[in-house]
């Protein structure tokens, strides 16, 4: 039963919104998630470019806070360096780009 549970979980995301806490995008980009049971505390994330239906892995986050309205708040630790060009549509909101990226949950942190 609980396998069935676990398949009907919402594993993807798309991203709502980019912002930073401290103005610098470069090394504080988080990323905002609408509500999702699958996205908890401390879980890690891989975050991909969908391009001519194809998806391409540009990073990795990790969950830090699921919101009092259940949003969830990422913070990104890695960018993959061949899509440079790709992270800095998204650090100038380029709405475009951020409507192509989805959001997978991983594993959790240790």
């Amino acid at each position: 039963m609980a396998y069935s549970v676990r398949e009907r979980r919402q594993t993807v995301a798309q991203i709502r919104g980019v912002f930073t806490n401290t103005g610098d995008a470069k090394t504080d980009l988080n990323l905002l998630l609408d509500p999702n049971a699958s996205f908890s505390s401390l879980l890690k994330c891989s975050v991909y470019y969908v391009e001519d239906g194809v998806e391409l892995y540009v990073g990795g986050a990790y969950v830090y806070n699921v919101q009092e309205d259940r949003r969830v708040q990422l913070k990104v630790t890695s960018r993959e360096p061949s899509k440079d060009s790709v992270w800095r549509r998204i650090e100038v909101h380029d709405k475009s780009v951020i409507d192509k990226l989805l959001v997978k949950v991983g594993e959790r942190m240790p």
